[in-house]
């Protein structure tokens, strides 16, 4: 019988390790939308170093939202990356105000689907540090 009970702790354990995870990870982007919209107005100003580091976290994202149950997470952060990664490779120089300022609306979508999985309604106002520019 008591195989029996501790059987039945792993799987609640698991569960609850999970969530904990899940809600780091929650916490993690949150912090990381912020690290964004800083690094997106370096961007702006001109110095586009920040960029490979705004790929890198989006790649982050995308794979932990995908993993802890977060697909439009997940997917803002595919797009951020994808975007990110094509200035870092110099693929489209004479159109680089453009992307920067799509990557700072779907940073923006991103900061709205955090707080939803946040429990967050949105129109409770924001709680992420406004956005800069």
């Amino acid at each position: 019988m008591r195989a029996s009970v501790h059987a039945r702790e792993i799987p609640q354990r698991i569960k609850a390790r999970e969530e904990s995870l899940a809600k780091s990870f929650i916490q993690r982007a949150r912090n990381d939308v912020n690290r964004f919209r800083e690094m997106l107005e370096r961007a702006r100003q001109g110095d586009l170093t920040p960029l490979s580091e705004i790929e890198r976290l989006a790649h982050t994202i995308h794979g932990a939202g995908a993993i802890f149950g977060y697909p439009a997470i997940s997917a803002s952060g595919r797009a951020i990356e994808r975007l990110a990664a094509q200035l870092v490779a110099g693929r489209d120089p004479p159109g680089e105000h453009m992307v920067i300022g799509q990557l700072a609306e779907i940073t923006e979508q991103l900061a709205l689907e955090v707080e939803m999985a946040c429990g967050i309604p949105p129109d409770a106002g924001p709680t992420l540090q406004p956005r800069i520019g």
